[in-house]
Parts: structure tokens; C-alpha cells; sequence
């Protein structure tokens, strides 16, 4: 529940304090007085958006502290572990901070945290009803989250949400593999045609400047194969070659015992023919060698010029052909892949499909069975409540699959006899609105175990009996809760277990509002005061202790 209030230095609070208990906290104070400024400060510190200018006139900043003190199974506890974030034994302590620029800052025991999980933690420990607002008789998953609450339906829902959830994923996993086999199926032909293309020319890494350089030195063949020549007459015309034998002849009759390194004379001679004759012969290979190559400078050119174009054609430089044809033929490959996941695919989604239908048929049944019960328990609550001539009907309609399945849940009501039922947000007015919800909300008491209600004037246009009626409904729903309301009902008022009054008052030429925790004999007051409006009579006194006697 929420164990206390901390305001400073929002809107007309300069500081004030409030201590709440479990059971039933009654607000009261004239129009006017600052109550709807403490459900905003409440609304603040939740996480949700306050008035633009929310800080107090003349202050760097204003901040809001909420202290609830919670059982050890409540949900908040998970909350806060999945954010890393401490827990203080059973105390939860929420601080958020709004500086005069708007930058709002958020503490969850003393841990900075997102507005995010403020509000994720939010929705866990306070829930508020005001009339017309966001009602959960008027949302439209409203009715289906009350129907699913009612029967403890949580496990359900989450599987069928589960179920959904992949199948959406699945199904976006096959758009987006058949869109790129879509696309691939349209460049199919080109990328066969690409591929043989390649595959024909075959290009290395590096040929081009291989067939560049060997083009060259064709065209220039006729002056290298001049010039070899010329060296290879000159050797040979020379006897250069006979000329060493015969030396070499002369040389060997020689005694080889003279002392004038003969040998190493005759040594170099002999090499110097054996390397006359390599000359002669690589001459000779080369020149044979050109004048073969002569006729493939056509073959080279055009081998050459086959691969400029196709680097031109397919955009990359010649040392990539190799490659990209490698990359396209991937891309064919993926084609044949891509079927065999979408076949996996379609299969799986099938399975997924009939695995949904079958829960969302289960689930539909569950609400159905639920539905009737609901419509039992608040038949049995709608004469308490002054609705006697009243009908409430669950209808529950198929509609197109969702995450939550296939119903929408609706609350239908007459409001007279004879008349024909209708959306409650159509057919019953604003009072009547909330005392639906405020019998739902008996009916699903003990489901919201941990959770601090409010409700802001759930009893506005009603008076007398019904107005005593929707105040021993509320003092109902919070046996083992925690009810916050505002009213303006002495009746309502005086069913509280805790009445806290609102006053606005003038300090220093500036109004303020602030709190008082009403004792019996304030309370005593209080209550004349809003039976008998301006003066508070004698008769009025004796009225307000017959209220409070009950």
C-alpha cells in the first residue's frame, strides 16, 4: 500500500506530508481546495505528464516522494530485479524531480532510473480511476483485460501472446526471404548469362598486365628479333667459338708441368666456349620463340580487350572478374537455398497457425464461462450500487486474430427496463459509469491483492442513498486493499477509515495548499460542513454522527 506523501514545491505545495493506512482514505476539502492537485503529484511521480508548469512559482525545482510499503510476493519486486535495481526490505521508495526547464528525473530507491520502468513499475502498485478517463468500461482492451483478470487467465494469455509473436516473426522472416528471391528470381537470366560469361573467359588475377606487357613486346618484335640477330651473326661470323677451340688445341700440347698457370688458362677458355655456345643457343630459343608468338598478338589483343570490356560491363577492376563471378554464382546458389527456407518456413508457420487456433479456441471458451460468472457476481452487486433496474451483459464477439486472440470483450448495459442494451460508454451516464466500474471492481477484489486504488469523485452526480450505497461499496473493496478517494459525498466521506482534508490558504499574499488528518471531532466538522454547506447547523452535527455511527 501507500504508506506516505511527500510534496515539496509543486504548483500551490510549498511542503506538506501525508500518511496513509490501509482501508478506505477519504479526501474531502472545499471546490477548488487542491485536491485534484494531489491526485496530479500522485500522477507525477508515477511516471506520467504533470501541467507544464508544475514547479512552484519562484523555485529551482519541485520534486514528489511516494513511500509504499509492499508484501514479498508482489509483483514490483520482479520489476525492480530485472532492472538491477535494490530492493529495502518491504519499502518501496519512489522520488522524481521536475526542474523549472521540464527536465524530470526519476529514483527508484535511491537508484536513477528510465520513465520507462518508472512506469512499467507504476502500473504494478497504484491503479486510477477517474471519471471518464481512460475507464476500463471504455478502453477498448479494457474489458477483455478485466475478463482475463476475473478468471486468472494470466498463463493463457501470455502462451497465445507468445505463439503470436513468433508467428509474426516467422511470417516477416518469409516476406523478407521471398522478397530477395523475388529479386533474385528476376535477375535470374542475367546472372546465368554473367556467370557463363566468366566462366569462358576465365580471367586470372593479374593477366591483364601480363597481356599488356606481352603485347607490348610484340609490337616491338621485329626491333628485338634485328638486334638478336645481329649478336647472333657476330658470334658466329667472328669464329669467335672455333677460334677458342683452336686455342684450346695449341694450349693442351703445352707441358702442363710448367709453372705459368696453364691450367687455370686453359680452364677459363674452355668455359669461355661453353658460354659462347649457351649465348648462341638462348639467341637461337628466342628467336624461334618471337617469331612463334608472332601470330598471337591478334589472340593477345583481343584477349585483353574481352577483359577491359566485361570489367567495364560488370563495374570492377580486372583483378575482381575472378571473384565477382564467384559472387554471382553465390547469388544463383542462394535461389535454391532460399526455396528449401521458404518450404521450412511455410511449414512452420502452418504448425504455429494451428498451434494459435487451438489456444485462442481454448481462451475463447475460458472468457465465455468467465463472462457468465462476471455477469452473475454483478447482477448480485447492481441493487447495492441503486442500479436495481440496471442489466449488465459481457458480450464476447470474434473478431480477427491478435496477440490476445480472437475475442473483443465488451460491457453492454440497460439502464431501464424495456430498453434495449448498449455500450456502457454509450447508454449509462457519468455516475452511473462509475458505479459499474465500482461494482467490477468489488467483483475483482480479490485479484488486485498489492494494488492502491484511487478513485476521483467515482461519486459525482449521485446523492442520498446511492451515495451511501457506492460509499459501503468502496469501504468493501478496500477490506484487504488500500482505496484512495476523493469526494464530495458526506456519505461516502463518512465511511472512511482514514479522512484527510485539503484546504487552501493565503501566507504572505500566496496560496498554498495543505493537509490535515482529520480526528473524530474534525471529522465531526468536516462532515456538517459538506451536509450543510455555508454554516455549519446544530442539525447538521447530529446528521454527521449518525453518518459516522453508521
Amino acid at each position: 500500500m501507500l504508506s506516505s506523501l511527500q510534496i515539496r514545491n509543486i504548483l500551490l505545495i510549498k511542503q506538506l506530508s501525508i500518511n496513509f493506512t490501509s482501508g478506505l482514505n477519504v479526501f474531502t476539502g472545499e471546490t477548488g481546495a487542491g485536491k485534484s492537485i494531489l491526485l496530479d503529484c500522485i500522477g507525477f511521480v508515477l511516471g506520467f505528464r504533470g501541467p507544464s508548469k508544475f514547479v512552484r512559482h519562484g523555485s529551482k525545482q519541485g520534486e514528489v516522494v511516494a513511500i509504499f510499503d509492499l508484501p514479498t510476493h508482489h509483483d514490483a519486486w520482479e520489476i525492480l530485479s530485472e532492472a538491477g535495481i535494490e530492493s529495502l526490505d518491504n519499502e518501496l521508495i519512489i522520488k522524481r524531480i521536475n526542474h523549472q526547464d521540464g527536465k524530470k528525473i526519476a529514483f527508484i530507491n535511491d537508484q536513477r532510473c528510465s520513465t520507462q520502468i518508472l512506469v512499467k513499475l507504476s502500473k504494478k502498485v497504484i491503479e486510477i480511476q477517474g471519471q471518464n478517463q481512460d475507464s476500463e468500461l471504455l478502453t477498448d482492451n479494457g474489458p477483455r483485460e478485466l475478463i482475463d483478470n476475473f478468471a486468472d487467465l494470466r498463463t493463457e494469455v501470455l502462451n497465445i501472446r507468445n505463439v503470436w509473436n513468433t508467428l509474426l516473426d516467422e511470417k516477416t522472416n518469409l516476406m523478407k526471404i521471398s522478397k530477395e528471391a523475388e529479386e533474385i528470381k528476376k535477375d535470374e537470366d542475367y546472372l546465368t548469362h554473367a556467370i557463363n560469361e566468366l566462366k569462358e573467359l576465365q580471367p586470372q588475377a593479374g593477366e591483364d598486365v601480363i597481356l599488356e606487357n606481352k603485347r607490348r613486346l610484340m609490337k616491338s618484335a621485329e626491333k628485338i628479333k634485328y638486334d638478336l640477330q645481329k649478336a647472333y651473326e657476330t658470334l658466329e661470323q667472328g669464329c669467335v667459338e672455333k677460334n677458342i677451340d683452336a686455342s684450346l688445341g695449341w694450349l693442351s700440347k703445352l707441358n702442363m708441368d710448367l709453372d705459368y698457370q696453364l691450367k687455370a688458362t686453359i680452364d677459363l677458355l674452355e668455359n669461355s666456349s661453353k658460354n659462347v655456345t649457351q649465348v648462341l643457343s638462348n639467341i637461337s630459343d628466342i628467336l624461334s620463340q618471337l617469331e612463334l608468338e608472332k601470330d598471337n598478338v591478334q589472340e593477345i589483343e583481343e584477349r585483353l580487350f574481352l577483359i577491359k570490356e566485361l570489367s567495364r560491363k560488370y563495374k570492377v577492376v580486372p583483378d575482381d572478374l575472378g571473384k565477382h563471378s564467384e559472387e554471382l554464382s553465390e547469388n544463383l546458389l542462394k535461389l535454391e537455398s532460399f526455396q528449401g527456407s521458404i518450404d521450412e518456413l511455410e511449414k512452420r508457420i502452418h504448425r504455429l497457425e494451428q498451434k494459435y487456433n487451438e489456444l485462442a479456441k481454448d481462451l475463447s471458451i475460458k472468457r465465455i464461462e468467465a463472462a457468465k460468472k462476471l455477469d452473475y457476481d454483478m447482477e448480485r452487486q447492481l441493487p447495492a450500487l441503486k442500479l436495481d433496474q440496471a442489466t449488465f451483459k459481457t458480450t464476447i464477439e470474434k473478431v480477427k486474430s491478435g496477440v490476445s486472440g480472437q475475442d473483443k470483450v465488451r460491457f453492454d448495459v440497460s439502464t431501464n427496463p424495456g430498453t434495449p442494451l448498449g455500450p456502457v460508454g454509450k447508454i449509462a451516464s457519468g455516475g452511473e459509469q462509475s458505479r459499474f466500474l465500482l461494482g467490477l471492481k468489488v467483483a475483482l477484489a480479490d485479484l488486485n491483492t498489492g494494488l492502491t486504488l484511487i478513485f476521483d469523485e467515482i461519486d459525482s452526480g449521485v446523492g442520498g442513498a446511492t451515495a451511501d450505497a457506492v460509499g459501503k461499496r468502496l469501504r468493501a473493496l478496500a477490506v484487504g486493499t488500500q482505496i484512495l478517494v476523493v469526494t464530495h459525498s458526506p456519505q461516502v466521506a463518512s465511511l472512511g477509515n482514514h479522512h484527510i482534508k485539503v484546504v487552501k490558504f493565503l501566507r504572505n499574499s500566496v496560496n498554498e495548499v495543505g493537509v490535515s488528518e482529520l480526528n473524530p471531532i474534525e471529522r465531526t466538522e468536516e462532515i456538517s460542513r459538506m451536509l450543510s454547506g455555508g454554516v455549519v447547523t446544530p442539525e447538521a452535527r447530529l446528521a454527521a454522527d449518525v453518518l459516522l455511527r453508521g
